[in-house]
C-alpha cells in the first residue's frame, strides 16, 4: 500500500526543474567565490601598480 512510485522522484525533480531553475550547487557557488577573490585581488594589484607608478613620476 505504502510503496512508492517508482517515478516520484524523478519526476519530481524534473518537474520542479522545469518549473523553476535549480539553485547553484555548492561547488559552483565556491568556484563563483574563488573567481571573484581572484579578480578583486587582481584589480588590488593592478591599482598598486598604477599608484606606485604614478606617484614617482607625480613627484619627480
Amino acid at each position: 500500500m505504502a510503496s512508492p512510485s517508482p517515478c516520484s522522484p524523478l519526476c519530481l525533480t524534473r518537474s520542479n526543474s522545469s518549473a523553476r531553475p535549480n539553485p547553484p550547487s555548492p561547488s559552483t557557488l565556491s568556484g563563483l567565490k574563488f573567481l571573484v577573490a581572484a579578480l578583486s585581488s587582481a584589480n588590488m594589484k593592478i591599482q598598486r601598480l598604477g599608484t606606485s607608478r604614478i606617484l614617482p613620476s607625480g613627484s619627480g
